[in-house]
């Protein structure tokens, strides 16, 4: 008997439920609930648009500033040769010779006027300072 009450008042519950929401719709406020939805609905895919386009960028600096690491790391090793070149080459001359030394450090000993280590150095701080414009922006 006490199953069939409750059944009854779940019923009259349901009805009542259904009576508030009908009167809710005929009243034109879920006009208003719909524009906010409508609203919330266009938020969200603005929302969305704009972390593709920050997810964009970031993939973008990412791929830039690993190929910048790339040829820092690059122009680094070849600079660590380069200078392990000439401390063996200096090393090795018997004659401690101060301008052939000169020579050997400067890179006049292969005709050029600037030496490759310069260039390095200077390739080196090119690419430092295209990494820092890059996490400048």
């Amino acid at each position: 008997m006490d199953d069939l009450k409750d059944f009854v008042e779940k019923i009259s519950q349901i009805k009542q439920i259904e009576a508030d929401l009908w009167s809710f719709l005929k009243s034109n406020k879920h006009q208003k609930l719909k524009e906010e939805h409508t609203k919330l609905k266009q938020f969200i895919v603005e929302l969305n648009n704009e972390i593709r386009l920050i997810d964009s960028k970031r993939t973008s600096f990412a791929k830039q500033n690993n190929a910048l690491s790339k040829k820092l790391i690059r122009y680094l090793s070849e600079l660590e040769m380069l200078l392990a070149n000439q401390h063996d080459q200096l090393k090795n001359i018997e004659a401690h010779n101060p301008e052939e030394i000169a020579n050997i450090l400067n890179g006049k000993k292969e005709g050029k006027n600037i030496s490759e280590t310069s260039q390095k150095i200077i390739a080196i701080e090119q690419i430092i300072c295209q990494h820092l414009k890059i996490h400048d922006s």
